[in-house]
């Protein structure tokens, strides 16, 4: 099976699904007849010291990113990447972390010694209508497990909070 690409707490990884005994021939170039032969991943590169992690645990830290949970969908936001659902009915929608870098010099004119205004990011839609504007996760599309990375991520000068 080839490399595939996770998202887990600390960004994308690639990773390779193999067995315990696969991991010691191919990484550790030791034979293995351990029993049982679980199965499990190991993140890429493949060099000797790369961690194999059963799949119990390695799916408990990392999600498909064409397969996720909102909660892994956000952390893609954050880090800079557009999402979307398959199960949206409109063509070409996608969600985006939006950074209020302008409002902070629309709003510097209201700031004092005692009162600061410090703007916030917050997800905006693009609408299969082409229109961009706030989004409001519903019940369905927070616990659907769907959600997909679109592309790469903006620079992080223009999409970090």
């Amino acid at each position: 099976m080839g490399a595939q690409t996770y998202i887990g707490t600390k960004g994308l990884v690639q990773a390779v699904e193999m067995s315990h005994d696969q991991y010691f021939y191919d990484v550790c170039n030791v034979n293995s007849d351990s029993f049982p032969n679980p199965m499990g991943f190991c993140r890429l590169p493949l060099v000797r010291d790369s961690q194999w992690i059963s799949k119990d645990d390695f799916e408990l830290m990392y999600s498909p990113i064409n397969a996720m949970s909102y909660s892994r969908a956000l952390e893609a936001l954050k880090l800079g990447y557009r999402v979307a659902r398959a199960g949206w009915n409109g063509k070409g929608q996608w969600i985006k972390l939006v950074t209020n870098y302008a409002a902070a010099d629309t709003y510097q004119q209201y700031t004092t010694d005692d009162y600061q205004i410090t703007p916030v990011g917050w997800i905006g839609i693009k609408t299969a209508g082409n229109v961009f504007g706030p989004y409001v996760a519903s019940n369905c599309d927070q616990l659907a497990n769907d959600w997909f990375i679109l592309d790469e991520p903006e620079p992080a000068s223009r999409s970090a909070l």
